[in-house]
């Protein structure tokens, strides 16, 4: 018999869907004219943006796992996130409060982990 998935497991995916699926077009910022990067006194590496959108991807087949309700894709969700956080802090971009979202997620996917297999 198919498991049935958890409202909140639908709910997480698709929010996790929408915002990984923008991630992938984060290239794209290396395109803005300058004098908007510049407003916002931000200064990104290149490679940056590339290895972020491949993250994005990653993240993507992560919720796909979890949409099946596989418990690997809770893992890969929680090392991606990490490495997400780590590669962030490197270039100075990220402090605990840009990663509230996927804590939460983490926290609700963990309790839920006990239903997937």
């Amino acid at each position: 018999m198919k498991q049935k998935r958890p409202l909140i497991i639908t709910i997480i995916c698709i929010i996790a869907f929408i915002g990984a699926g923008l991630g992938i077009l984060t290239p794209l910022m290396n395109y803005l004219p300058s004098e908007i990067l510049k407003s916002l006194d931000i200064s990104i590496p290149a490679w940056y943006f590339w290895i972020s959108s491949i993250l994005s991807i990653t993240i993507i087949y992560a919720f796909i796992l979890i949409w099946k309700m596989k418990k690997y894709g809770v893992h890969l969700y929680i090392g991606l996130t990490i490495l997400n956080y780590l590669l962030g802090s490197y270039i100075g971009l990220a402090d605990i409060y840009n990663f509230m979202i996927p804590i939460i997620f983490i926290l609700i996917l963990l309790y839920q982990l006990k239903k997937m297999n």
